[in-house]
């Protein structure tokens, strides 16, 4: 039977296609390789949304223009547009040049602060010897920073 492990194999456990926080909080581990499905997700408020902040999610490659952020990118757009803007506006999607390179200003900043708080999160974890913690945040940031990275080839007009 080909299943069979004979003594002194090593054997493998697939967890599965899970982010980073999935496998920490359930699991108690962090890959010791780049998680190829790692997300990471940030706030960005508008004072134009009312309602509470839009969550955006970074994708292991970087994207924020991902299928994932669709609403909360048509939301942070109606929130920054003008009057104007509005007429020909279809519902989704782009609403014109400004109001795009404001959204993802506005974008740009928060993503910022984001990947700061993993950096200063990194330090304090390894001042209490949390090496898993550490280790996590490292991602964190890694991953926010690979989306500040789409963000300046996308729009290097808002950095």
């Amino acid at each position: 039977d080909g299943n069979r492990v004979k003594g002194g194999e090593e054997v493998y456990v697939s967890y599965g296609a899970f982010d980073n926080v999935e496998t920490l909080s359930n699991y108690g581990f962090i890959s010791n390789k780049p998680n190829e499905f790692n997300i990471e997700q940030f706030k960005v408020r508008s004072l134009g949304m009312g309602s509470g902040p839009a969550i955006l999610i970074v994708d292991n490659e970087g994207s924020i223009d991902n299928l994932f952020n669709t609403m909360s990118l048509d939301s942070l757009r109606l929130s920054l547009a003008i009057p104007s803007e509005l007429e020909d506006y279809k519902g989704t999607g782009k609403i014109s040049d400004r109001n795009e390179e404001e959204t993802y200003a506005l974008i740009a900043g928060e993503l910022e602060e984001a990947a700061y708080d993993a950096k200063t999160g990194v330090a304090e974890a390894e001042i209490r010897n949390d090496s898993l913690v550490a280790k996590y945040l490292r991602e964190r940031q890694r991953t926010l920073e690979s989306g500040l990275q789409w963000l300046r080839v996308k729009y290097p007009q808002v950095f």
